[in-house]
Protein backbone atom coordinates (compact mmCIF):
# COMPACT_ATOMS: atom_id res chain seq x y z
CA UNK A 1 0.00 0.00 0.00
CA UNK A 2 1.17 2.75 -1.04
CA UNK A 3 3.97 4.24 -3.08
CA UNK A 4 7.40 5.61 -2.31
CA UNK A 5 8.60 9.45 -3.29
CA UNK A 6 10.92 8.19 -5.56
CA UNK A 7 8.87 5.44 -7.70
CA UNK A 8 6.30 8.52 -7.75
CA UNK A 9 8.54 9.67 -10.15
CA UNK A 10 8.75 6.69 -12.56
CA UNK A 11 5.59 5.27 -12.28
CA UNK A 12 3.81 6.74 -15.31
CA UNK A 13 6.48 5.62 -17.21
CA UNK A 14 5.81 3.37 -20.20
CA UNK A 15 6.58 -0.85 -19.05
CA UNK A 16 7.38 0.69 -15.02
CA UNK A 17 6.18 -2.09 -13.10
CA UNK A 18 9.19 -2.91 -10.42
CA UNK A 19 7.58 -0.16 -8.07
CA UNK A 20 4.64 -2.22 -8.64
CA UNK A 21 5.81 -5.74 -8.07
CA UNK A 22 7.77 -4.29 -4.60
CA UNK A 23 3.83 -3.56 -3.48
CA UNK A 24 2.34 -6.88 -4.42
CA UNK A 25 2.07 -9.41 -1.80
CA UNK A 26 1.25 -12.42 -4.96
CA UNK A 27 3.62 -14.89 -6.02
CA UNK A 28 5.47 -13.87 -9.00
CA UNK A 29 4.76 -9.79 -8.48
CA UNK A 30 2.56 -7.67 -9.58
CA UNK A 31 0.66 -8.85 -13.20
CA UNK A 32 0.41 -6.76 -16.58
CA UNK A 33 2.66 -4.71 -18.47
CA UNK A 34 3.22 -1.46 -17.18
CA UNK A 35 1.28 0.23 -19.64
CA UNK A 36 -2.13 1.23 -17.74
CA UNK A 37 -0.11 4.50 -15.96
CA UNK A 38 1.50 5.23 -19.22
CA UNK A 39 -1.80 5.24 -21.11
CA UNK A 40 -4.09 7.40 -18.45
CA UNK A 41 -1.09 10.25 -18.64
CA UNK A 42 -0.99 10.21 -23.01
CA UNK A 43 -4.91 10.29 -22.94
CA UNK A 44 -5.28 13.31 -20.44
CA UNK A 45 -2.48 14.91 -21.89
CA UNK A 46 -4.53 14.54 -25.22
CA UNK A 47 -6.86 16.05 -24.02
CA UNK A 48 -5.14 19.00 -22.38
CA UNK A 49 -5.41 17.45 -18.72
CA UNK A 50 -3.37 16.36 -16.23
CA UNK A 51 -3.53 13.59 -13.53
CA UNK A 52 -1.25 13.65 -10.23
CA UNK A 53 -0.73 11.52 -7.31
CA UNK A 54 -0.62 11.96 -3.69
CA UNK A 55 0.57 8.46 -1.58
CA UNK A 56 2.25 8.28 1.36
CA UNK A 57 4.09 4.58 1.54
CA UNK A 58 2.26 1.96 4.02
CA UNK A 59 -0.64 4.18 3.89
CA UNK A 60 -2.47 5.48 0.79
CA UNK A 61 -2.52 6.01 -2.72
CA UNK A 62 -4.53 8.66 -4.26
CA UNK A 63 -5.07 9.88 -8.23
CA UNK A 64 -6.48 12.97 -8.84
CA UNK A 65 -7.77 13.40 -12.56
CA UNK A 66 -8.12 17.07 -14.12
CA UNK A 67 -9.58 17.94 -17.24
CA UNK A 68 -10.53 21.07 -19.04
CA UNK A 69 -13.99 22.13 -19.43
CA UNK A 70 -15.35 21.04 -22.97
CA UNK A 71 -17.17 24.42 -23.55
CA UNK A 72 -13.46 26.28 -22.50
CA UNK A 73 -12.65 26.13 -26.19
CA UNK A 74 -15.72 28.34 -27.16
CA UNK A 75 -15.11 31.06 -24.71
CA UNK A 76 -17.81 29.31 -22.44
CA UNK A 77 -17.14 27.70 -19.07
CA UNK A 78 -16.84 28.36 -15.84
CA UNK A 79 -13.67 30.17 -13.88
CA UNK A 80 -10.19 29.43 -15.01
CA UNK A 81 -8.84 27.33 -11.69
CA UNK A 82 -5.77 25.01 -11.13
CA UNK A 83 -3.43 26.68 -13.64
CA UNK A 84 -5.57 26.98 -16.91
CA UNK A 85 -7.59 24.14 -16.01
CA UNK A 86 -11.74 24.80 -15.32
CA UNK A 87 -13.74 23.93 -12.48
Amino acid sequence: MGISKEDQQIIFDKFERASASKRTFTKGGASGFGLGLNYVLHVLEAHHGMVTVDSELGKYTEFTIFLPDQDASNGGGEEEGLDGLYQ
